[in-house]
Protein backbone atom coordinates (compact mmCIF):
# COMPACT_ATOMS: atom_id res chain seq x y z
CA UNK A 1 0.00 0.00 0.00
CA UNK A 2 2.94 2.20 0.80
CA UNK A 3 4.54 1.74 -2.32
CA UNK A 4 1.32 2.19 -4.60
CA UNK A 5 0.95 5.90 -2.53
CA UNK A 6 4.62 6.69 -3.60
CA UNK A 7 3.98 5.55 -7.39
CA UNK A 8 0.83 7.57 -7.53
CA UNK A 9 1.99 10.56 -5.93
CA UNK A 10 5.12 10.86 -8.76
CA UNK A 11 2.52 10.37 -11.08
CA UNK A 12 0.63 12.98 -10.10
CA UNK A 13 3.78 15.30 -9.62
CA UNK A 14 5.22 14.67 -13.56
CA UNK A 15 1.87 16.20 -15.20
CA UNK A 16 2.36 19.71 -13.67
CA UNK A 17 4.21 22.13 -16.26
CA UNK A 18 5.13 25.70 -16.28
CA UNK A 19 4.10 28.14 -18.66
CA UNK A 20 5.24 28.54 -21.61
CA UNK A 21 7.05 31.52 -23.42
CA UNK A 22 4.25 32.19 -25.60
CA UNK A 23 1.92 31.99 -22.84
CA UNK A 24 4.01 34.61 -21.31
CA UNK A 25 4.35 36.81 -23.98
CA UNK A 26 0.34 37.22 -24.45
CA UNK A 27 0.42 37.89 -20.76
CA UNK A 28 2.53 40.73 -21.11
CA UNK A 29 1.04 41.81 -24.21
CA UNK A 30 -2.16 42.39 -22.55
CA UNK A 31 -0.81 43.66 -19.36
CA UNK A 32 0.83 46.60 -21.88
CA UNK A 33 -2.62 47.28 -23.56
CA UNK A 34 -4.37 47.68 -20.41
CA UNK A 35 -1.88 49.86 -18.93
CA UNK A 36 -1.51 52.54 -21.88
CA UNK A 37 -5.54 52.79 -21.87
CA UNK A 38 -5.00 53.56 -18.43
CA UNK A 39 -2.19 56.05 -18.96
CA UNK A 40 -4.24 57.48 -21.85
CA UNK A 41 -7.91 57.72 -19.57
CA UNK A 42 -5.71 59.76 -16.64
CA UNK A 43 -4.26 62.03 -18.92
CA UNK A 44 -7.23 63.58 -20.87
CA UNK A 45 -8.71 63.63 -17.47
CA UNK A 46 -6.12 65.53 -16.62
CA UNK A 47 -5.99 67.57 -19.46
CA UNK A 48 -10.34 67.60 -19.13
CA UNK A 49 -9.39 69.08 -15.19
CA UNK A 50 -6.80 71.79 -16.45
CA UNK A 51 -9.32 73.22 -19.39
CA UNK A 52 -12.22 73.28 -16.60
CA UNK A 53 -9.90 75.58 -13.80
CA UNK A 54 -8.60 77.61 -16.70
CA UNK A 55 -12.59 78.16 -17.56
CA UNK A 56 -13.68 78.96 -14.19
CA UNK A 57 -11.08 81.44 -14.02
CA UNK A 58 -11.73 83.30 -16.83
CA UNK A 59 -15.38 82.75 -16.11
CA UNK A 60 -15.02 84.81 -12.99
CA UNK A 61 -13.05 87.43 -14.64
CA UNK A 62 -15.59 88.23 -17.45
CA UNK A 63 -18.47 88.12 -14.97
CA UNK A 64 -15.71 90.49 -12.48
CA UNK A 65 -15.84 92.81 -15.53
CA UNK A 66 -19.68 92.91 -16.33
CA UNK A 67 -20.54 93.74 -12.49
CA UNK A 68 -17.98 96.66 -12.84
CA UNK A 69 -19.44 97.69 -16.26
CA UNK A 70 -23.12 97.35 -14.65
CA UNK A 71 -21.99 99.50 -12.00
CA UNK A 72 -20.35 102.56 -13.68
CA UNK A 73 -23.70 102.86 -15.47
CA UNK A 74 -25.87 102.59 -12.58
CA UNK A 75 -23.83 104.99 -11.21
CA UNK A 76 -23.31 107.20 -14.46
CA UNK A 77 -25.18 110.54 -13.29
CA UNK A 78 -23.21 110.12 -9.57
CA UNK A 79 -19.37 108.69 -8.82
CA UNK A 80 -18.80 107.40 -11.92
CA UNK A 81 -20.12 110.10 -14.57
CA UNK A 82 -16.43 110.53 -15.83
CA UNK A 83 -16.00 106.79 -16.15
CA UNK A 84 -18.98 106.54 -18.03
CA UNK A 85 -18.50 109.14 -20.37
CA UNK A 86 -14.88 107.78 -20.93
CA UNK A 87 -16.80 104.76 -22.16
CA UNK A 88 -19.42 106.22 -24.23
CA UNK A 89 -17.00 108.80 -26.00
CA UNK A 90 -14.89 105.74 -27.08
CA UNK A 91 -17.81 103.36 -27.93
CA UNK A 92 -18.21 103.63 -32.00
CA UNK A 93 -21.49 102.97 -33.43
CA UNK A 94 -20.60 99.68 -35.71
CA UNK A 95 -22.14 96.62 -34.97
CA UNK A 96 -19.17 94.35 -33.40
CA UNK A 97 -18.20 91.48 -35.95
CA UNK A 98 -16.57 88.44 -34.42
CA UNK A 99 -13.09 88.90 -34.51
CA UNK A 100 -12.23 86.34 -32.86
CA UNK A 101 -9.19 87.01 -30.43
CA UNK A 102 -8.34 89.95 -32.44
CA UNK A 103 -9.74 93.20 -29.69
CA UNK A 104 -11.33 96.21 -31.98
CA UNK A 105 -10.86 99.56 -31.70
CA UNK A 106 -12.45 101.13 -28.61
CA UNK A 107 -12.05 98.28 -26.63
CA UNK A 108 -11.42 98.41 -23.02
CA UNK A 109 -11.17 96.95 -19.76
CA UNK A 110 -12.18 98.08 -16.00
CA UNK A 111 -10.32 98.37 -12.62
CA UNK A 112 -11.11 98.50 -9.15
CA UNK A 113 -9.41 101.38 -7.37
CA UNK A 114 -9.10 103.24 -3.73
CA UNK A 115 -11.06 105.74 -3.03
CA UNK A 116 -8.89 108.86 -1.41
CA UNK A 117 -9.40 112.48 -0.99
CA UNK A 118 -7.87 113.42 -3.99
CA UNK A 119 -9.50 110.21 -6.34
CA UNK A 120 -13.58 109.55 -5.94
CA UNK A 121 -13.94 107.40 -8.51
CA UNK A 122 -14.05 103.75 -7.44
CA UNK A 123 -13.68 102.74 -11.02
CA UNK A 124 -10.84 103.30 -13.15
CA UNK A 125 -11.28 102.73 -17.40
CA UNK A 126 -7.96 101.37 -19.25
CA UNK A 127 -7.76 101.54 -23.52
CA UNK A 128 -6.92 97.86 -24.79
CA UNK A 129 -4.14 97.90 -26.78
CA UNK A 130 -5.36 96.27 -29.97
CA UNK A 131 -3.48 93.08 -30.92
CA UNK A 132 -3.77 90.82 -33.76
CA UNK A 133 -3.83 87.65 -31.89
CA UNK A 134 -4.47 88.27 -28.02
CA UNK A 135 -4.16 84.43 -26.96
CA UNK A 136 -0.57 84.43 -28.69
CA UNK A 137 0.60 85.67 -25.50
CA UNK A 138 -1.82 84.92 -23.20
CA UNK A 139 -1.57 80.79 -21.83
CA UNK A 140 -4.41 79.51 -19.72
CA UNK A 141 -4.90 82.54 -17.10
CA UNK A 142 -6.20 85.68 -19.21
CA UNK A 143 -7.10 88.34 -16.77
CA UNK A 144 -8.13 92.06 -17.11
CA UNK A 145 -4.43 93.68 -18.13
CA UNK A 146 -3.43 95.24 -21.41
CA UNK A 147 -3.21 92.74 -23.90
CA UNK A 148 -4.41 89.93 -20.76
CA UNK A 149 -6.60 88.53 -22.77
CA UNK A 150 -10.29 89.93 -21.56
CA UNK A 151 -11.35 92.82 -23.06
CA UNK A 152 -14.66 94.87 -23.51
CA UNK A 153 -16.45 96.56 -27.01
CA UNK A 154 -19.04 98.32 -27.29
CA UNK A 155 -21.95 99.38 -29.94
CA UNK A 156 -23.89 102.50 -29.07
CA UNK A 157 -27.52 102.83 -30.12
CA UNK A 158 -28.23 106.23 -30.62
CA UNK A 159 -32.34 106.88 -28.65
CA UNK A 160 -35.15 108.39 -30.56
CA UNK A 161 -39.04 108.78 -30.15
CA UNK A 162 -38.45 109.22 -25.93
CA UNK A 163 -36.13 105.56 -26.30
CA UNK A 164 -33.19 105.99 -24.34
CA UNK A 165 -30.15 105.36 -26.15
CA UNK A 166 -28.12 102.27 -25.18
CA UNK A 167 -24.92 100.32 -26.00
CA UNK A 168 -24.17 96.76 -25.81
CA UNK A 169 -21.17 95.88 -24.48
CA UNK A 170 -19.46 92.31 -25.80
CA UNK A 171 -17.28 91.34 -22.78
CA UNK A 172 -14.52 88.86 -24.26
CA UNK A 173 -11.95 86.04 -23.22
CA UNK A 174 -9.30 84.94 -25.26
CA UNK A 175 -6.13 82.78 -24.33
CA UNK A 176 -4.13 79.13 -25.35
CA UNK A 177 -5.15 76.44 -23.03
CA UNK A 178 -2.15 74.28 -21.71
CA UNK A 179 -4.21 71.51 -22.31
CA UNK A 180 -4.22 72.55 -25.94
CA UNK A 181 -1.98 73.32 -29.18
CA UNK A 182 -3.91 75.29 -30.99
CA UNK A 183 -3.68 79.26 -30.23
CA UNK A 184 -7.18 80.52 -29.26
CA UNK A 185 -8.97 77.78 -28.65
CA UNK A 186 -10.22 79.07 -25.29
CA UNK A 187 -12.67 81.66 -25.59
CA UNK A 188 -15.71 83.48 -23.36
CA UNK A 189 -18.26 86.19 -24.03
CA UNK A 190 -21.10 87.46 -22.39
CA UNK A 191 -23.41 90.52 -23.61
CA UNK A 192 -24.75 93.04 -21.36
CA UNK A 193 -27.03 95.87 -22.42
CA UNK A 194 -26.42 99.53 -20.94
CA UNK A 195 -29.15 102.41 -21.19
CA UNK A 196 -27.26 105.87 -21.09
CA UNK A 197 -28.79 108.64 -19.54
CA UNK A 198 -30.57 111.89 -20.74
CA UNK A 199 -28.15 113.41 -21.11
CA UNK A 200 -26.06 110.81 -22.55
CA UNK A 201 -28.15 109.47 -25.05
Amino acid sequence: MKRLWNRDRRTGGSNQRGDTLVEVAIAMAVLGLVLAATMTIINRSLLSVMNAVERTGARGEVNSQVEMLRYVFDTQSGINKAVANQIVDSTGTTDISDNGCSAGAGSFYLTTQSISEDNMTPIQYHAYTPNDMVANTVYAAPHAVDNGGIWIEGSKHEGSDGIPGYVDFYVRACWSPYASNEVGQGRLESIVRVYLSEEDG
